[in-house]
């Protein structure tokens, strides 16, 4: 759906509206069922953290599948929680266990396959190169803010919906700043609308032609926007920072495995269904897809260690990333609740 909204859409703009639009509905709704949130100013930096990720995230996807394809994108979507242990081993959170680092060097095999196979690096690869970092972008985006919005949650007793709304409006401001610069800055907009074999209409942006129009939202491209503000906006951050008040970090994003299949699998109906020449930006799986399967199987391996540890210490798993971003007057206040 992400891939036919921005296909004659400045994917920026396209983010831009969705978090601008998403975070007001989230708040309101927060209003409505939680009441006025009362967050603390010292606490503001964490909320402001979280909305960067969340930038980080949507700027990722949406720029990337512009550049590359939904098959690719969803892919990379099970390095999510592998990203997340990684960073926890990297600080010391967690333990490196054996099963543990097999499954970060698998997944990020698969990762490099992705990416690196069959490609020659020529002008008309530059683009898929950068929509593969765009989507690592994308990945690391969600793992931090599922790591930063924990102690939010939990120990700070923020209910999940206003940390969501909150979260989203920060992240606004930073898409907006990001839209205004490359919308104005020379060959920004050639990078993130590039013209290649599959452009249906050229625009002229500034001194180049680009495959979008800068501030311009297509007819074809409300149903699809709609469809990602109320659902992979409001809906799924919702449910994605509700389920981090119950559930380890690395759980909450296990069902990014099945992103890389649910994809392939749609892409694959459209283009049988309406033909190649209606939606041409859209991608049939390549060989490179197969690198999800290096990534989902890194994290089978993951969750299987977490499992034994589970069982070795005979306790329910504590998320030790949440107590490591709590300074002490946060801790002593979560003891004290």
């Amino acid at each position: 759906m992400g891939k036919l909204g921005v296909s004659k859409f400045n994917p920026v703009l396209f983010a831009l509206i969705r978090e601008m639009v998403a975070g007001p509905i989230l708040v309101a709704i927060a209003l409505f069922l939680e009441g006025a949130p009362k967050i603390k100013l010292k606490d503001l930096w964490m909320f402001a953290l979280s909305g960067f990720f969340v930038f980080a995230n949507q700027f990722g996807f949406i720029v990337g599948e512009k550049l590359s394809n939904a098959v690719i994108g969803s892919a990379w979507q099970p390095s999510q929680p592998i990203m997340t242990v990684t960073i926890a081993i990297f600080l010391g959170w967690e333990s490196a266990t054996p099963f543990k680092l097999l499954g970060i060097f698998i997944a990020f095999g698969g990762a490099a396959f992705m990416v690196f196979y069959g490609q020659h690096f020529s002008s008309s690869s530059t683009g898929l190169l950068a929509g593969n970092i765009l989507f690592f972008l994308n990945c690391l985006g969600t793992a931090l803010y599922v790591i930063t919005t924990k102690p939010l949650i939990n120990t700070y007793k923020y209910p999940p919906i206003t940390v969501t709304g909150f979260s989203y409006i920060f992240g606004s401001l930073f898409m907006a700043v990001t839209a205004v610069t490359i919308n104005t800055v020379p060959g920004g907009v050639k990078f993130v609308c590039p013209v290649d074999e599959n452009t249906e209409e050229v625009f002229r942006c500034g001194h180049h032609y680009c495959s979008c129009d800068t501030w311009t939202v297509p007819d074809n491209a409300w149903i699809p926007l709609a469809y990602w503000i109320v659902f992979n906006s409001v809906l799924a951050y919702f449910l994605l920072t509700w389920g981090n008040r119950y559930a380890d970090a690395s759980k909450v994003l296990g069902y990014t495995a099945l992103q890389p299949l649910t994809s392939a699998l749609v892409s694959l109906i459209i283009i049988t269904i309406a033909g190649k020449s209606k939606y041409p930006d859209l991608k049939e799986p390549g060989m490179n897809g197969l690198g999800g399967v290096g990534i989902v199987f890194g994290l089978l391996f993951i969750m299987y260690d977490n499992h034994l540890q589970k069982v070795k210490t005979d306790k329910p798993g504590e998320d030790s990333v949440c107590d490591e971003l709590i300074p002490e007057e946060g801790r002593s206040r979560k003891q004290g609740a």
